[in-house]
């Protein structure tokens, strides 16, 4: 400890002063090596010196929001009445296609090419013309079950019955685990924006106290006095689905001006989701020696999509400086030329309820 807190000594700093220590009393020919009998014991002292260096720092960081995480972030958070956010399941719909009149039951299995699955939750009878809709929800729990349209087409058990599966319409819903950073970010709001009778700092924090909502923007007087907007993102930071829509309206407003939700008497809301602004990008790339171009392109699409994540509802255009310096800081990018953003040279606006949706990326040499 000094006057800027605790600092945390590592194996090499304990072994470092152990080793001195030891030359210091037995003379600078010692064998202090890693193979010697002393050189082991030392190492041996080192690593439980600095894995209690290590818990001693988790106990110093316990109380402060901005370094504790884990158990001691989750107790903070419940010291404000908020607890972390569990995973869920994925859920969506199938379009079946097999013999008119066929009851399919409720547990067929279907996947993506990848191998994510989903079962079906009820019981469906194809029609006369042999097709049916029905609801399905996936097999495991994560935002590796939203998958897009058209993508759940493999059968997993065979059914003479069946000829085809596929879903018209995105899955949506997975969630994650709340990461920690996410769950600090809702502490540091509620702590940073207090509500007051329903401000709109109080109508943000509602919003996100609804289990999925990654992000929301207010809009107080949108339809006239007493009205107030709430536009939402999902933990992904993109559209909310109508389901996370109902949800959040239902918690906040579910009998308009009634106050039967967390909002006041007399106010009217209305949720709604955000609106994707899909945008594609292009450039000429040079390439380090070695790197490979679609690996770059991967790489370059990680960049993007955390950057966009943390964009959502805070940036009122997609800067193409930005995006160009993402590029820049990719592994194996030596420099860039010719970059556009949806066919244009120039910044893409965003209205106030738009947030970024990487679409495509083409990269060239």
């Amino acid at each position: 400890m000094d006057e800027q807190g605790f600092k945390r000594l590592r194996f090499v700093d304990f072994l470092d002063e152990m080793t001195d220590k030891a030359k210091s009393a037995f003379g600078d020919e010692v064998d202090t090596s890693e193979n010697s009998p002393l050189g082991m014991i030392l190492r041996l002292f080192a690593w439980h010196l600095g894995k209690e260096d290590e818990r001693l720092e988790d106990v110093y960081n316990s109380a402060s929001l901005n370094a504790s995480t884990g158990a001691n972030l989750y107790k903070l958070g419940g010291n404000d009445g908020l607890s972390i956010y569990s995973e869920e399941f994925a859920s969506g719909q199938l379009t079946v296609m097999g013999t008119p009149g066929y009851v399919l039951q409720a547990g067929f299995l279907g996947a993506t090419d990848s191998g994510v699955r989903f079962e079906t939750m009820e019981d469906l009878t194809l029609s006369a013309t042999g097709n049916g809709i029905v609801e399905i929800m996936a097999m495991e729990m994560g935002s590796a079950g939203n998958v897009e349209a058209h993508k759940i087409t493999v059968i997993i058990n065979p059914n003479p019955d069946v000829f085809s599966i596929t879903n018209v319409t995105p899955t949506k819903d997975g969630r994650d685990r709340e990461t920690d950073l996410a769950f600090r970010e809702r502490i540091l709001q509620r702590k940073q924006n207090p509500g007051t009778s329903g401000n709109k700092a109080d109508y943000l924090r509602w919003s996100r106290e609804v289990p999925g909502v990654g992000a929301a923007r207010v809009f107080p007087l949108w339809a006239g006095p007493k009205t107030v907007k709430v536009v939402i993102a999902d933990a992904e930071k993109l559209p909310a689905s109508a389901n996370l829509v109902a949800e959040v309206q239902a918690y906040i407003d579910p009998d308009p001006g009634l106050g039967e939700g967390q909002a006041p008497i007399g106010a009217v809301v209305t949720v709604s989701a955000a609106v994707a602004k899909t945008i594609n990008i292009a450039a000429k790339v040079a390439l380090v020696s070695g790197y490979a171009l679609q690996d770059v392109i991967e790489a370059f699409r990680l960049k993007v999509e955390d950057w966009r994540k943390k964009a959502a509802f805070e940036v009122s255009y997609i800067s193409q400086a930005v995006l160009g310096a993402l590029l820049l800081g990719t592994d194996g990018v030596l420099d860039y030329s010719s970059l556009t953003l949806n066919g244009s040279g120039a910044n893409i606006a965003l209205t106030d309820e738009e947030v970024p949706l990487l679409g495509t990326v083409n990269l060239g040499v």
